[in-house]
């Protein structure tokens, strides 16, 4: 994925109302995938990561 694409998700999956629950909401996915110009295909695959990297 492109840095700034990772930055702003990293951005949303860290911020204090996001962190004890990082599953964004359908309206969260349009939000962030016109943002950072990723498909949601794309955009799910990098939240399971994500998630198991950070919350071994």
């Amino acid at each position: 994925l492109p840095t700034g694409a990772v930055a702003t998700l990293k951005t949303w999956l860290l911020s204090p109302e996001h962190f004890t629950h990082p599953y964004p909401t359908p309206q969260d996915q349009v939000m962030l995938m016109q943002k950072t110009g990723i498909d949601k295909k794309q955009l799910k695959n990098w939240f399971t990561n994500a998630r198991r990297r950070i919350w071994k």
